[in-house]
């Protein structure tokens, strides 16, 4: 339920454990229920804590709306993702047919093996859930895929097979990474030097161009793509575009950069703030000087 609430799609173990359950035990009402229970127990609590506040919906849309469903952010491709990790994950998976194929162990084994099946099922359900995609992602099947290579070095005759398999191991997946990063175009993915002739300026972006923030100082509150829309389309309210005011005078920028073209928007809900800067060209704006 914890881990629910800092990351949504997380909520796909809740299932898998459950199922998980059944594997080692028969199915006892008392223990569901206290499972199930110490589940709904973090979600109840900040739900009543939001509700309370008068805040019921934002809980949802962050939590539901935007944690599951919101706009896709994606760092690399999926092919890339599995461009970057294939070795581990191709090791990772021969281990886990073989070892589920052995028919060497235990009734008790089995049931683990199984358990770290669906481990690996649940990590590829979590990914896909997951509104951003990142190499990172491949860690969720790190507990699994590991039991499966331990079970197959336990498997293993040679003495000197054991001690060599886990070198291997190790190798792959330090070496694996970057030799693959190494043939990725990286020019989609790191931030060049700016072209901007200001310097040590306190600049507003509302852009992907983290070009511009090179060498200057970040003084705004959208930097993220997606928040920063939903900021902008709740300036209706009169006490959410005071906010908003209130956290920009708090870090007055220098320059605004909108490739976005919302500023005019900003303005039109905020004329304190439109009075406070002049138009250079299109979508550059510098504060006016007292």
């Amino acid at each position: 339920g914890t881990a629910t609430l800092f990351y949504p799609p997380a909520i796909v173990y809740f299932f898998i454990f459950l199922i998980s359950f059944f594997f080692f035990s028969s199915s006892k009402l008392r223990r569901i229920g206290l499972y199930i229970n110490g589940f709904l127990i973090p979600l109840g609590l900040i739900s009543c804590f939001f509700y309370w506040n008068d805040n019921g919906s934002y809980a949802w849309h962050a939590l539901v709306i935007r944690g599951l469903f919101g706009q896709e952010i994606n760092y690399l491709s999926a092919i890339e993702n599995y461009y970057s990790f294939r070795i581990p994950i191709f090791t990772g998976s021969a281990a886990m047919i073989i070892t589920l194929f052995s028919g060497y162990f235990t009734s008790f084994q089995n049931k683990t093996a199984q358990v770290m099946l669906l481990m690996v099922i649940g990590a590829s359900i979590v990914i896909w859930l997951d509104v951003e995609s990142s190499p990172v992602q491949m860690l969720y099947f790190v507990p699994s895929l590991t039991f499966f290579l331990v079970h197959l070095m336990m498997m293993l005759s040679k003495g000197w097979i054991k001690r060599l398999v886990p070198l291997i191991v190790v190798g792959i997946l330090i070496l694996a990474p970057y030799l693959s990063y190494v043939q990725l175009n990286m020019n989609g993915i790191m931030v060049k030097k700016g072209t901007e002739k200001f310097s040590n300026m306190r600049v507003m972006l509302l852009g992907d161009n983290l070009s511009v923030l090179h060498n200057q100082e970040l003084a705004s509150p959208f930097l993220d793509p997606q928040l920063s829309r939903e900021k902008i389309d709740i300036l209706d309210d009169s006490v959410s575009a005071q906010i908003l005011l209130k956290v920009i005078e708090q870090s007055p920028p220098s320059v605004i950069i909108d490739d976005w073209m919302l500023i005019p928007k900003i303005f039109s809900a905020l004329p304190e703030l439109s009075k406070e800067y002049r138009k250079q060209k299109r979508g550059y704006y510098v504060r006016i000087s007292n």
